[in-house]
């Protein structure tokens, strides 16, 4: 597809989904588009033509070597070292972080936008309006105004109990919710790609646990 043709380009502003959907039915050539857009495309329920043409490819937040840059990406990765099974492979930083430093890191989180460019003084207020967006607006098509404050509560309860496995209703009683609503919002939260759930390990006893592991902006945000 070739943008800087009048007539090509006409027809992909029209209907951008349609016009894909063409090109990679003609010449199927992994690679060839880049498509990013809003969360909100799987939560309002629209016809979806990507079928068999697209493949979702899931984003984390930047690692600590994507940040420091430069050298440290010419070099193997951590994992690369791992597997020359070779101690010779890993040597000690010049400065070396304590553990206020490691904490430091860890609650920054990974967004490229928070961490590239944006002030430290406007990190947290950053993280604050992302979150309060993602909770309001993003979620908006499927939880009333009324709600809001209980999904960021019971996302607050997630990301507070992440590092354990607490049981649910530990979870429901900090949120002020109940199983039922849980369950809506605990799939809510996985469209929006800020939690996941980590299926228990099969148990003797009949009690299980829930874990759940949120994104670094929440432990950022609630820290």
């Amino acid at each position: 597809m070739r943008l800087d043709q009048p007539g090509q380009a006409a027809g992909f502003h029209a209907d951008p989904d349609a016009a894909v959907k063409r090109s990679v039915d003609d010449d199927p050539r992994p690679g060839r588009f880049i498509l990013t857009g809003s969360v909100r495309s799987d939560l309002e329920n629209k016809v979806w033509p990507g079928t068999g043409r697209l493949m979702r490819v899931r984003m984390y937040g930047m690692t600590q070597r994507e940040v420091i840059g430069g050298a440290s990406l010419a070099g193997p990765s951590m994992l690369d070292k791992i597997a020359m099974r070779s101690s010779a492979a890993f040597s000690l930083p010049v400065v070396r972080p304590d553990l206020g430093d490691y904490v430091t890191l860890a609650t920054r989180g990974g967004f490229p936008a928070a961490i590239l460019g944006t002030p430290p003084d406007y990190i947290e207020m950053w993280v604050s309006s992302y979150l309060e967006q993602l909770l309001t607006r993003d979620a908006h098509p499927i939880v009333a105004n009324r709600d809001q404050q209980k999904i960021a509560a019971y996302f607050r309860a997630l990301a507070s109990m992440s590092a354990g496995l607490p049981e649910h209703k530990t979870i429901f009683d900090a949120a002020g919710i109940d199983a039922k609503t849980a369950n809506t919002y605990d799939k809510l939260l996985a469209d929006l790609y800020v939690a996941e759930q980590v299926p228990a390990r099969p148990a003797r006893s009949a009690n299980r646990s829930r874990a759940a592991r949120t994104s670094t902006a929440a432990h950022f945000r609630l820290r």
